[in-house]
């Protein structure tokens, strides 16, 4: 089985290749879902983004496309 790691530096395109597993795992994908939604509202209202740390997110995949783990790098906090 060959794994995929695939990183954006987009939420928008985070959320929409890891939405379904979000939503499936709500409790344990709520920090996760939270902050990505939060920085996908700024953008949609010009807000722009921190310039001062590394933010993106990671898809995890699998043989099947879909996706099986997601993860985010944000602020000046651990990765979760």
């Amino acid at each position: 089985m060959a794994v995929v790691l695939e990183f954006l530096d987009d939420p928008g395109t985070f959320v929409d290749a890891a939405h379904d597993l979000l939503a499936a795992r709500p409790v344990e994908a709520t920090v996760v879902a939270t902050v990505t939604e939060r920085l996908c509202r700024d953008a949609a209202q010009g807000m722009s983004r921190p310039h001062d740390c590394p933010l993106w997110w990671l898809v995890v995949r699998d043989d099947d496309p879909r996706s099986v783990g997601a993860g985010m790098r944000t602020a000046t906090r651990r990765t979760w």
